[in-house]
């Protein structure tokens, strides 16, 4: 037990950081924003700007997040206007903490875009962010579509990404981060861990 203490310690320090990662994207059926009761608004709503490499703005995103108590749920919404033509993704530029596995857009807002509902696919790739994957190039300027997903902790601020053909533009919006609780949950196993280990190698 205590050769192998390090190696334990190590490895579970190793997943809380984000280290485990899955080997491939893993595909997310797709949920109707339409249909979902998100609850009552807690942030926002915020605009901002898709600024590629250049400086320039690629599209515009509007970003509200709802809270329905019962169960304890944030819903992230993300606004999306393209400002150029075939738009291939959106995506989280972060791992969202917290996330219950439930992701989305507007199935009506799609179709009204030109896209249709069924030509949107959601992944959760292999570093942990998710992607919603448009399979036409009929996402184009001055259509927007409503993508959303679900987490359990409460808004601060990341980075999302929307992407034309070789062209990325990033924008800062709402984004879950761990609730102060977790934080000090985690801090107090680790340091749980640190004070067995010492009694196992004394």
């Amino acid at each position: 037990m205590r050769e192998n203490f390090p190696i334990l310690l190590l490895l579970t320090l190793f997943i809380l950081a984000g280290g485990y990662k899955s080997v491939e994207a893993v595909p997310i059926t797709p949920t109707d924003l339409d249909i979902v009761i998100p609850g009552s608004l807690f942030a926002g709503p915020i605009t901002g700007s898709f600024i590629n490499s250049s400086g320039n703005s690629i599209g515009s995103t509007t970003n509200t997040v709802y809270y329905n108590p019962n169960p304890g749920i944030y819903t992230y919404v993300e606004g999306v206007t393209p400002g150029i033509d075939s738009v291939s993704q959106f995506n989280t530029n972060f791992v969202p903490y917290g996330w219950n596995g439930v992701a989305g857009f507007s199935f009506s807002g799609a179709n009204s875009a030109g896209v249709g509902s069924s030509n949107i696919t959601i992944t959760q790739n292999s570093n942990g962010t998710l992607s919603w994957n448009i399979t036409t190039g009929n996402f184009n300027s001055t259509t927007s579509i409503d993508f959303f997903f679900q987490s359990m902790d409460p808004p601060g601020f990341n980075t999302y990404n929307l992407i034309s053909n070789n062209t990325v533009g990033t924008s800062v919006s709402y984004a879950p981060v761990p609730e102060p609780a977790t934080l000090l949950l985690v801090a107090s196993g680790l340091a749980g861990m640190l004070g067995l280990g010492k009694k196992l190698l004394s």
